[in-house]
Formats: C-alpha cells, sequence, structure tokens
C-alpha cells in the first residue's frame, strides 16, 4: 500500500488545481499577502522586488526599481500616464513628482484595499495637485463588451461612460458651453505612458494577450509602455509548470510555458505585435541577489521566500525592463501566440 507521503505528493498538482475552485479570488491575489508595513521601514508602502545598487534598504531599492522603469521608459512628460498595479500607491506618487506632473493619471489595481491605500496616500502627500486621477478596481486586462468603462477599452469615452461636466447653482450661463465642451472631448484617451512594475507575468490570459490590448491605446507615434518582467528559463518541468507553480505563484501557465526564449525573441514577439522602438534588457543582476539577501535577514518564513528567489536566479529566471513605442500609423495591436 502506497505511503500517506507519496499519497501526498502525486496528489499535490490536483490540490493546487482545485484551490482556486474553493478560494476566494481576493484571497488569491499574490500581494494581498506581502504587508507593505512589513517589508518597509517607516511610511513608504512599497512592494516590490527592488533594484539593490548600493543600498540593502528594502524602500530604497524598491523605489529606485520604480524610478529606474521610469527613466527607462522616457516617455513624453506632462501627458496622460496610466499606472497598472500600483499597489499601495507609491508608484502613483512617483508620476505625480515629475515636472511636469501627468494632466490625467489613470491608476488600475485589482484589489479594493489597495485602492483605498492609494487614494489616502495621494490625498495626503499630494493635496493640491492639479492632475485629473481616475481610479479602477479590477483586472488588469480588458474584457471586451464586459468591462466598458476599463482603461484598456480601445472604445471607451464613446459609450456613454465619459464623465460629466457638473456647474454649481447658479452658473446656468456657463452649463452650455460646459456640455459642448465635454461632447468635444469624448472618446478615449491616448496614453502617453502605461506603466506596469513587477507585475505584468501575473495577467490573465497571457502577456502577450495584454500587451496586444495596450498597443491601440498608445498615443501614436510617441505613446510608451513601460514595464518589468520575469521570464523563466527555457527549458521547465511540464508538471512545474502547468500543475504547480501557476496556483502556487498566481501565474498564468501560459506565463510559464508558451514565453520566448531569449530577449532577442522577446523583442520580436513586441514586434510582431506591433510595437516600434522596442528595447529588452536584462536587470537580473541588480535584482535577484540583493531581494534574496534581504528577504533572508528578516528571519522565519522568509528565508524561505529567499531560497525559492534564490533558486530562481541560479536556474535561469530573468528579471527583464521592456519598453515599446505606438508607430504614427498602427492600428490595433495583432494577437500573437508566444
Amino acid at each position: 500500500m502506497p505511503s500517506p507521503i507519496f499519497l501526498f505528493v502525486v496528489s499535490l498538482p490536483l490540490l493546487l488545481r482545485l484551490v482556486p475552485m474553493v478560494v476566494p479570488e481576493a484571497y488569491l491575489e499574490p500581494y494581498a499577502w506581502w504587508d507593505a508595513k512589513t517589508l518597509n521601514d517607516g511610511q513608504a508602502g512599497w512592494r516590490n522586488m527592488g533594484w539593490w545598487e548600493n543600498t540593502d534598504d528594502f524602500s530604497l531599492a524598491a523605489e529606485a526599481l520604480a524610478r529606474k522603469l521610469l527613466d527607462f521608459a522616457d516617455a513624453r512628460p506632462g501627458g496622460n500616464v496610466l499606472d497598472i498595479a500600483h499597489g499601495a500607491g507609491e508608484s502613483l506618487a512617483l508620476q505625480l513628482s515629475t515636472q511636469p506632473p501627468p494632466v490625467n493619471l489613470l491608476a488600475l489595481t485589482s484589489l479594493a484595499s489597495e485602492t483605498r491605500q492609494s487614494k489616502d496616500l495621494i490625498a495626503s502627500r499630494f493635496p493640491d495637485t492639479t492632475t485629473q486621477i481616475e481610479w479602477f478596481t479590477c483586472s488588469a486586462t480588458y474584457r471586451t463588451g464586459r468591462d466598458i468603462d476599463h482603461p484598456l477599452n480601445p472604445m471607451r469615452g464613446f459609450l456613454g461612460e465619459k464623465k460629466r461636466a457638473w456647474s454649481n447653482e447658479g452658473e446656468d450661463d456657463d452649463a452650455e458651453e460646459l456640455e459642448e465642451e465635454d461632447v468635444a472631448s469624448a472618446g478615449p484617451l491616448r496614453y502617453d505612458l502605461v506603466y506596469v512594475l513587477d507585475a505584468i507575468y501575473h495577467f490573465k490570459p497571457s502577456v502577450s494577450y495584454f500587451l496586444a490590448q495596450v498597443l491601440p491605446t498608445l498615443q501614436p507615434g510617441t505613446g510608451v509602455l513601460a514595464y518589468t518582467d520575469i521570464v523563466p528559463p527555457p527549458k521547465i518541468n511540464n508538471v512545474l509548470g502547468h500543475l504547480v507553480l501557476p496556483p502556487l505563484l498566481s501565474v498564468p501557465a501560459r506565463n510559464l510555458m508558451s514565453r520566448p526564449k531569449s530577449l532577442d525573441e522577446y523583442k520580436a514577439l513586441l514586434e510582431r505585435i506591433g510595437y516600434d522602438g522596442v528595447e529588452v534588457q536584462d536587470w537580473s543582476d541588480g535584482v535577484w541577489k540583493g531581494f534574496a539577501s534581504n528577504l533572508s535577514r528578516r528571519g522565519g518564513l522568509w528565508r524561505l521566500a529567499a531560497w525559492f528567489v534564490s533558486v530562481a536566479d541560479r536556474n535561469g529566471w530573468k528579471f527583464i525592463a521592456v519598453r515599446g513605442r505606438r508607430p504614427a500609423d498602427a492600428g490595433a495591436g495583432s494577437l500573437v501566440d508566444e
């Protein structure tokens, strides 16, 4: 008769597949368990893997990674910015601290708690901001025909969900002018920058699907998508990639098993979708070792997390930065297989 340990091991993949069916989705959000107060010292609320050049402080490293990605994006300042997976709001504060700040800042996260935290943070740090901020608590990927007000809906603004112009009592003389301005500004907002820090590998159904959705929402000729991604090694065990890691890491199997095998292939993927000026950089050396070291020093279960990070580093997992621009004459992005 097989031992209980053997039975547990062989049934583990099935158990992991069943977890999403019985556990509420909110509890499966990977960042719901990464407590920003525990990770950071003081008032900061960062929650990314950090850029560990010349620092061993989590808050400083996390802010450095966010700034490094923003500099890497090299987007037109003072425009329209969509920040996806902004966490507790620190990356939004970074966007608002640029000069000039964005005219429009759209903030999207999948957790209602992060939307609340971010609103409080921005209200306290930027009480007099002139930037128009819109908040979205939803999936990063737009579902056609369902998420009408999603910021990646290419028809957003044409379907009656645009903001209305309001006037106080006694200002009726201005009402007609405001309505005319509102009609004139109807239509989808085009982004100068779509910014995704340390999150895109979680997006369903796949990274390439998301990339194709973003392209038509960018400003033609100048709009930039900038993000960091984690890419597994070219060969990954099928059981791990299909059954164990997806539920364990809250990552779609396609984002593990159907990925470019090199940085050149990754660049070619974006070019096939329709992006121009694509640049892909390997930032692994500045991320993995410092992040693992910081987690290890915390002791307890953090050491187990540090061990997993070190194993990923040794086995060829890459932490990369990617930027791509919408060509002047580009239409919708092309859905391609990775």
